[in-house]
């Protein structure tokens, strides 16, 4: 992973902890619209480290089908770690 000063970090399977794949719980009229008409993501991924420790988020501005498939990557690479 790369941050904003583009700083790479790298997180062995072994180390990693819970994977948090959330709604940001966006409702009504507003989410609607931007559902239908390609807007903003609707969830986030996150990423803690073995000892609890917050790592990375996943934040809206990428798609939420690119979050999944992340999540489904990392969630099966736990498992056989």
């Amino acid at each position: 992973m790369r941050d904003a000063r583009n700083v790479m970090s790298l997180l062995w399977y072994k180390d990693m902890g819970e994977l948090a794949y959330t709604d940001k719980g966006r409702t009504g009229k507003a989410a609607f619209w931007q559902q239908i008409s390609g807007g903003q993501s609707k969830r986030s991924l996150e990423i803690y480290r073995s000892d609890g420790n917050h790592y990375f988020s996943i934040p809206g501005a990428v798609d939420d089908n690119v979050k999944e498939v992340l999540y489904n990557f990392l969630s099966r690479q736990k498992l056989q770690g």
